[in-house]
């Protein structure tokens, strides 16, 4: 009987642990939740955004307005077939007055929501990549770094810069 009582509650104990773990790719409804809850300033809401269905994918345009005038933009891009993200890009317009500050919130968050990459280690590749420096984004040219399964692309031209995380 003790035998019996153990491994149902191992069992009970077991199914629970189970239950709070996700397992599989990111959607954007999750990439919404996660995004959310790692950035109280900046949220992704209805107000905010655009969705466009496309052939193999949906695009979903954030728009986030910048501290110092105009705005930023975060491109998520969902496979239709199997609602998985397959990309997103936060692009900063060099017509606005750059925060870097608020570019490394909003960078931070999108590597949480896409990949669920720590804020310490995603503060980590944000210096990395040099866009800790207002040089960076004068300077045209790409830069790609890899982290664990993904990677990361900086486009920097006369637009703006792309921060592209596949």
């Amino acid at each position: 009987m003790r035998r019996i009582t153990a491994s149902i509650c191992l069992a009970c104990i077991f199914s629970m642990l189970c239950a709070c773990s996700f397992v599989g790719e990111t959607d954007f409804a999750m990439f919404e939740e996660r995004f959310n809850k790692s950035n109280e300033e900046v949220q992704l809401a209805s107000s905010n955004l655009t969705c466009e269905k496309q052939d193999k994918d949906t695009k979903y345009d954030c728009f986030f307005n910048a501290k110092n005038g105009g705005k930023y933009m975060l491109t998520v891009y969902e496979k239709n077939d199997v609602n998985v993200l397959s990309s997103c890009t936060l692009c900063v317009l060099s017509s606005i007055k750059l925060d870097i500050a608020a570019v490394k919130k909003l960078f931070c968050s999108m590597l949480f929501a896409y990949a669920q990459i720590d804020a310490q280690k995603a503060g980590e590749m944000f210096e990395k990549l040099g866009l800790n420096d207002k040089k960076t984004y004068k300077t045209v040219g790409t830069t790609t770094q890899d982290l664990d399964d993904i990677n990361i692309e900086v486009i920097v031209n006369g637009a703006g810069t792309a921060i592209t995380v596949t």
